[in-house]
């Protein structure tokens, strides 16, 4: 099968239509996913257990490790790369979750879905998903990743956002929800940014408006002034560029050849706080929810994304007052009361639209504070409702995930003398 006309402002640098490479390493436009390897408790080594140790786990449930070798360039398959997401959910936890406990047509929920990683694998597995985030822009991510569009659409949206930018003249939009953009934007970038967003918005009502939309967003932090490796902002002005359009053209370059080649499905992308989620009858509920959220002092989700929220004119100070409250660099030790009521409230409600006899996966970690190993979890499972089961632990131990929340704690200590990993605790919920 050959792709269809590309346009004509930039050069062919597909191999074929399935596979192509990008700095010696080969990516599937299409389904390749990654599955993590089990090991088993008995061959843990003394790092793993003594963290385990501190957990206060130990005699909760059955135990197990799960990993993988992948690196972050492998694991962009499909889909899953189109936007640099920090503290993404991995692929390969969700694949095994979608594959161990719900069959072909199974509803999927994830109501913290962050850049849509379940949604992805849900619908290459054949399961219909629905996803929410408190953060619009985590929404739009989860949609256009979640979404097949054709490539004449795409390509359409292109040509237009070209032949606008090519005449369009800046006006005097600034970022109101950037504090001192000319802090983290040279003045022609900011320039080239205005002129980008006008002729992004020339493709509204067209099919492809969502897909250049969230090009234009994945393009805003490379050209800042901000770091690229790693979610806090921090200047890096070395990396800034002046013009983004170059920056937009090769993310789109990318983007169309896997938004092309997903399948059909069902998967719908919603913006709401999971604590008031509505209830759905017995028979519409999940066979399976997945939660990833915030972790006790990782950073905050839209504080890390304030760039790309602000360009988008997308109010960060009103999804913030929504958010499950983290304590990233304020976190004392009281403060994990309040971090546990707040995914408390949001876990009965998550669990309110799981039928009975399903799962619910939850994804988190305990925390470290001035080298002292503070217990999250643990006070968690206290608060949850009976109908929670507690049937399995994970302890997930990454590899090659440096812009990770365990890479982030992953300070060796000489009274603890352990590192961080985080967990995956299944549940069975029954009513």
């Amino acid at each position: 099968m050959r792709l269809s006309r590309r346009p004509k402002h930039r050069p062919r640098s597909v191999i074929d239509p399935v596979t192509f490479i990008e700095r010696g390493c080969q990516l599937t436009f299409t389904y390749s996913p990654v599955h993590v390897d089990e090991v088993s408790r008995s061959t843990w080594d003394k790092p793993l257990e003594e963290f385990f140790a501190f957990t206060g786990l130990a005699d909760s449930a059955p135990t197990v490790a799960w990993t993988t070798t992948a690196s972050n360039q492998r694991l962009g398959y499909s889909t899953h790369g189109l936007f640099r997401y920090f503290g993404k959910f991995p692929p390969p936890i969700a694949t095994r979750l979608i594959e161990e406990y719900t069959n072909p047509g199974d509803l999927i929920l994830d109501p913290m879905c962050g850049s849509g990683t379940t949604g992805v694998e849900a619908l290459w597995l054949d399961r219909p998903a629905v996803l929410n985030d408190v953060n619009p822009l985590a929404q739009l991510i989860a949609s256009v990743k979640t979404t097949h569009l054709d490539e004449a659409d795409m390509y359409a949206a292109v040509d237009l956002v070209t032949r606008a930018y090519a005449g369009m003249k800046p006006d005097d939009f600034l970022p109101s929800q950037i504090r001192n953009p000319s802090h983290w934007f040279e003045t022609q970038t900011i320039d080239s940014l205005r002129r980008l967003r006008l002729a992004v918005e020339e493709t509204s009502g067209l099919p492809g408006y969502n897909f250049v939309r969230l090009a234009f967003a994945a393009c805003i932090r490379r050209v800042s002034k901000a770091t690229t490796q790693q979610g806090r902002l921090f200047l890096d002005v070395a990396t800034a560029l002046d013009d983004a359009f170059p920056v937009f053209l090769k993310t789109v370059d990318r983007g169309i050849p896997r938004v092309s080649n997903l399948p059909m499905g069902f998967v719908s992308s919603n913006v709401g706080d999971v604590r008031r989620m509505s209830t759905g009858e017995q028979g519409s509920r999940a066979r399976l929810a997945i939660v990833h959220p915030p972790y006790f002092n990782s950073y905050s989700y839209s504080a890390v994304n304030t760039l790309e929220m602000g360009w988008l004119d997308l109010n960060r100070k009103e999804v913030r007052k929504s958010e499950i409250r983290e304590f990233f660099k304020v976190a004392k030790t009281h403060n994990v009361d309040s971090y546990v009521s707040d995914l408390s409230d949001a876990l009965s409600s998550v669990g309110k639209s799981v039928e009975s006899g399903g799962h619910l996966a939850l994804m988190m970690g305990d925390a470290r504070l001035r080298g002292e190993h503070i217990q999250v979890i643990k006070p968690l499972l206290a608060t949850l409702p009976r109908k929670f089961t507690l049937k399995k632990i994970v302890l997930r131990v990454p590899r090659f995930t440096e812009a990770s929340w365990a890479a982030s704690q992953r300070r060796r200590s000489g009274s603890l003398g352990v590192q961080m990993f985080d967990f995956v605790l299944i549940f069975k919920v029954v009513e």
